[in-house]
């Protein structure tokens, strides 16, 4: 979507896929941000709210110089005491 708003290098693509969804081929010149907008409404494009994303993070290594490992996992889904599993 940036890239597009932006007029970037590498829009083209997602021009395409949105023309292939049904929005109408963008014009030479005309703005990027007015013509995603009327695409992304003609191909019943929807926001979608979550959570975000959770990490985890430990210190690995002696104290000086400590890096840290960095992992993605699933939210801790509530057993049914209520706790994390």
């Amino acid at each position: 979507m940036s890239k597009i708003r932006n007029n970037e290098r590498g829009r083209g693509g997602v021009e395409r896929r949105l023309v292939a969804l049904g929005a109408r081929p963008r014009e030479a010149g005309e703005p990027g941000r007015a013509w995603l907008e009327e695409a992304l409404h003609a191909v019943g494009a929807q926001g979608v709210r979550h959570g975000g994303l959770h990490r985890y993070a430990a210190c690995i290594g002696p104290r000086t110089g400590r890096r840290l490992a960095v992992t993605s996992y699933p939210y801790p889904k509530a057993d049914q005491g209520g706790a994390a599993v």
